[in-house]
């Protein structure tokens, strides 16, 4: 109404002039505030009732629901795994290539995405195939992202005097043995 578009309501026609729509959209304003207002008032005394509010069975709705993905996910891993041998018995070994065939040949994520790396390895670590004899710089044997310089391991044991330290890579390449930091 503001910027000349018209506007028609199916109820009143196309007579219905501009105070008559904001008077009912101040109405239904006002009914939306009284049915909030009721509302929280209801909900209010049936606490103070000791009524516990909410669904009583969310923990068991929550596991079937986390079932239900999980048996979706299997079900996809199942239908991409035999694909992706076909792509590595054709000589594509990386999981970069892997996932740039898969989305060259139109196959979509689980969620209908597209494929990367990661969701590669993942894909068949789900499988229970693993991404070994897959290649990729960035990526171990089980399709994990290598630790970068300073990251530690829950099972890296920690240094002798107790202190993590990380130097940020220089990308320049590696200090001189003279500028070196230095323990404390």
């Amino acid at each position: 109404m503001t910027h000349g578009v018209p506007f028609v309501v199916a109820e009143l026609g196309r007579d219905a002039d501009p105070f008559m729509l904001h008077f009912y959209a101040a109405l239904a304003q006002q009914q939306r505030a009284l049915i909030s207002a009721r509302t929280k008032a209801a909900l209010a005394v049936k606490k103070a009732q000791g009524v516990k509010l909410g669904n009583p069975l969310y923990r068991e709705a929550l596991k079937m629901a986390h079932a239900a993905n999980r048996a979706a996910a299997d079900r996809h891993a199942a239908n991409v795994v035999p694909i992706i041998r076909e792509i590595t018995a054709a000589g594509i070994t990386t999981l970069q290539g892997i996932a740039k065939a898969l989305n060259a040949r139109g196959i979509h994520t689980a969620r209908g995405g597209g494929w990367y790396a990661q969701t590669v390895a993942n894909i068949l670590v789900r499988a229970g195939q693993g991404a070994r004899g897959l290649s990729s710089p960035r990526f171990d044997a089980v399709g994990r992202r290598h630790r970068s310089r300073g990251e530690r391991s829950l099972e890296a044991p920690p240094p002798a005097d107790g202190v993590f330290r990380h130097y940020p890579s220089n990308p320049a390449g590696p200090l001189p043995k003279d500028r070196q930091p230095q323990d404390e």
